[in-house]
């Protein structure tokens, strides 16, 4: 938590959204946890 504190939450939503885009990779597996989708979306952190 404290490198995507780090790296911001929304730079970490983003990847998963991509890693998540990959055709030879599990889909809902990158879906980002409600708690980090709220706290992107309200512009928090986990700290």
């Amino acid at each position: 938590m404290k490198y995507a504190d780090q790296m911001g939450l929304f730079n970490v939503a983003e990847s998963m959204k991509r890693f998540a885009r990959n055709p030879n990779d599990d889909a809902k597996f990158w879906q980002p946890a409600p708690l980090l989708a709220k706290l992107v979306a309200e512009g928090k952190t986990f700290n």
